[in-house]
């Protein structure tokens, strides 16, 4: 007998563009820190500034355990916050035995 699999979303990450700000990390942190939501990953690159790119932060968090209201809330007010330029979301799934 063949074991079912099926797809299942196992975290959340945002992919946030930013302005080079000294705030902008702590304001976008403080959004799940409000929420006593401890991110599973966090990145922060800098980008410096080409002929044709601006300078720039790229910001990447990953969350496990959200519920799909929750995420969207984040969505929204990382959209909102100064300084942000766009964010982007998407699942990361997990391969899990059916039952």
């Amino acid at each position: 007998m063949e074991a079912q699999f099926e797809l299942s979303p196992s975290s959340i990450q945002y992919f946030i563009t930013a302005d080079v700000d000294p705030g902008v990390i702590s304001r976008v942190t403080e959004l799940f820190a409000l929420r006593s939501i401890v991110p599973d990953y966090l990145k922060v690159s800098r980008y410096k500034k080409t002929a044709t790119i601006p300078e720039s932060l790229s910001i990447d968090i990953r969350v496990s355990g959200l519920t799909a209201h929750t995420q969207d809330v984040i969505l929204q007010k990382l959209n909102s916050i100064v300084c942000v330029q766009c964010v982007r979301k998407e699942a990361i799934f997990k391969s899990v035995k059916a039952a």
